[in-house]
């Protein structure tokens, strides 16, 4: 009876140990990454076992990606971690789920607010500054309605509708937006 208990354990303990190689077969080896990741990442080098699979990836990636960027595309990665750095821990948690709900959309939707975005990052500061503004002075619920009003306009009615607004003072267009979001059809 022991030898058969014996051998059951015996038994156990290969198919765990098989198990957990077979778990940690996908886990990157501190010393096979190159020498320039290991250099980059020193800081994660006593951690990296205790890393997940996922988490040690992700990094090891980052690394790839960081030397083969440009001086310019360096300088800009640098730029958005001390804007991210900077928010309030509320407003990366709006980044957070803003990104989420991008990631549900139409490539299309996704394509149309890239555009917007393109457009808006076109715009002179001073015009960009008063956009900023007027959207910051909008109730939520204006908001909402002010998007959907835009999304059912066709193109051209869109284009006709912002190009009416480029020629009105700032008071006006404020008052020409908040006349389409009363007759925006969800009030």
């Amino acid at each position: 009876m022991k030898a058969k208990s014996q051998f059951i354990s015996g038994i156990v303990l290969c198919i765990g140990l098989i198990i957990s190689a077979a778990c940690n077969a996908d886990n990157l080896v501190w010393s096979e990454l190159s020498t320039e990741q290991r250099s980059m990442l020193a800081d994660h080098q006593d951690e990296w076992d205790g890393y997940s699979v996922k988490r040690q990836k992700r990094l090891a990636s980052g690394a790839d990606r960081w030397l083969t960027m440009t001086d310019a595309q360096r300088s800009q990665v640098l730029k958005s971690f001390e804007r991210w750095g900077g928010l309030s821990q509320e407003q990366q948690s709006r980044v957070h789920k803003n990104f989420k709900k991008f990631q549900t959309l139409s490539k299309a939707e996704k394509a149309k607010l890239r555009q917007l975005r393109e457009r808006f990052k076109a715009m002179p500061d001073q015009q960009r500054s008063a956009v900023r503004k007027l959207w910051k002075q909008m109730e939520r619920a204006d908001k909402q309605r002010l998007k959907v009003s835009m999304l059912a306009m066709t193109d051209d009615e869109r284009e006709r509708f912002v190009s009416s607004l480029k020629s009105l003072p700032m008071e006006e267009r404020y008052e020409r937006i908040q006349q389409l979001i009363n007759e925006s059809p969800e009030k």
